[in-house]
């Protein structure tokens, strides 16, 4: 997913979409049977945007932030399920 550039500079926005590509990977791996709905990946993307905003910038950190977006029961976010 592309961020848009508004106001982080470039090592930022590779942050972002690097932490984006590897939720979305390993919330599959964790249940690649289930559905995945289209607003899985927009709540992630949310929460990262967030997070960055607010000034963090450890990759695991915002993973775990992202990952969190997830109900990870039916993969929605939360309050959906």
């Amino acid at each position: 997913m592309r961020f848009p550039a508004a106001q982080f500079d470039p090592p930022t926005l590779d942050l972002m979409e690097q932490v984006f590509d590897d939720v979305c990977q390993e919330a599959r791996t964790l249940a690649p049977s289930e559905s995945w709905p289209g607003d899985v990946e927009h709540a992630l993307a949310v929460r990262i945007l967030a997070a960055v905003t607010e000034g963090e910038r450890d990759h695991d950190r915002l993973r775990l932030w992202a990952l969190n977006a997830l109900d990870a029961r039916h993969f929605q976010p939360p309050g959906l399920a």
